[in-house]
């Protein structure tokens, strides 16, 4: 993660991953965004999961969701 304010501005932070060859996803200040890390290290840009889907079978036992949050100067 990181910010890029000349590309993006101050209110957004930047998710890459090397798996995503450059390609970049940006979360607004107060939002999140959700992400699966496969067990290969792949990181998956996802909406948000519902709780009636069953991760395991879905994407593999071997997963992590991941929320990140910009929450940065909101002074939570």
């Amino acid at each position: 993660m990181f910010k890029n304010v000349d590309k993006y501005g101050d209110a957004r932070v930047v998710v890459s991953s090397s798996s995503w060859y450059e390609m970049e996803h940006t979360i607004k200040q107060g939002c999140s965004e959700y992400y699966l890390m496969l067990c290969n290290g792949e990181l998956l840009n996802v909406g948000v999961i519902d709780k009636s889907v069953d991760i395991d079978n879905e994407f593999g036992d071997e997963c992590v969701v991941l929320r990140i949050s910009n929450f940065e100067n909101m002074n939570y």
